[in-house]
């Protein structure tokens, strides 16, 4: 193999490897994303307002003692949500980080 046959495939070896070393080191290997309808069954917050959560479950899989919490990035999203109510969600865990609310929508029942 020539030098510089050998120096291109080198060169996209390091380019296709590096986003997967990357991800595992950063999310130690495990991200997941669900999409799921969600029946929130409280809302709640930090001592100091920095943070907000809903909890929820899934009314087609779990039953109302199987709710967990997603955090909310979003002050806006959070008091659009009412308990009570059923949305269509879809939330992210990275590692054993805690789930994270990335879009909803109301479901029309």
């Amino acid at each position: 193999m020539s030098k510089k046959r050998w120096l291109t495939f080198t060169a996209f070896l390091i380019l296709a490897i590096t986003p997967i070393v990357f991800n595992i080191v950063v999310n130690n290997g495990r991200s997941s994303s669900t999409t799921s309808d969600l029946k929130v069954i409280g809302k709640g917050h930090s001592k100091d307002y920095k943070e907000y959560y809903i909890k929820a479950y899934d009314p087609n899989e779990q039953t109302q003692s199987m709710a967990f919490k997603i955090d909310i990035d979003d002050l806006n999203a959070w008091n659009l949500i009412e308990v009570n109510r059923n949305y269509i969600a879809v939330y992210d865990k990275t590692g054993q980080n805690k789930w994270l609310l990335k879009e909803v929508e109301h479901f029309q029942e």
